[in-house]
């Protein structure tokens, strides 16, 4: 990611080219498996590589931290202590691979997202997530703002009904 032009940067506005360089841009943060979800009042996506349950499992991770931090954008740590309270979803993860990495959660008046980075091997340690933090925010963040421009482009094409065209991109 570091190795980009401002030109290769200005071509990855739009949703669709982003969600086509997801894969790249995965593996150049040394990621196997990632996932972008967003969601609106109206509108919901999902892209991404994760195996069946995978995106379950995420979404569990999300739903299993505190009451105090259901709001926020403070990072996910993916490790058998996102899933204390919930028997057998660490041992399931494990299994699929999906062992190490983080969820970036973002949201803001538009909807809530997720950039979700996940490996097989390497265990992420403090130190690589340092160096990685402010690229995932940022990845995440230009994700989360394309979507919710599609989102509120199709909502005034189209009213706001649920657009099943934002649904499923990559998968």
């Amino acid at each position: 990611m570091i190795n980009r032009t401002a030109a290769d940067w200005q071509r990855l506005q739009d949703l669709p080219a982003l969600l086509e360089q997801l894969p790249t841009l995965a593996a150049e943060l040394a990621f196997a498996f990632y996932s972008f979800t967003y969601s609106s009042q109206d509108h919901q996506l999902s892209a991404g590589n994760l195996p069946p349950q995978g995106t379950q499992l995420v979404q569990a991770a999300l739903d299993l931290r505190p009451d105090t931090r259901q709001y926020s954008n403070m990072p996910v740590m993916w490790s058998e202590n996102a899933f204390q309270s919930a028997t057998g979803s660490w041992a399931t993860a494990y299994a699929l691979g999906l062992r190490y990495g983080w969820i970036q959660p973002l949201q803001d008046g538009s909807g809530r997202s997720s950039l979700t980075l996940l490996r097989p091997h390497v265990r992420l340690s403090i130190t690589e997530h340092y160096e990685k933090a402010a690229w995932v925010m940022w990845l995440g963040e230009r994700l989360h703002l394309a979507a919710a421009r599609e989102a509120g482009l199709a909502e005034r094409e189209h009213g706001p009904a649920f657009n099943p065209a934002l649904r499923n991109r990559c998968n």
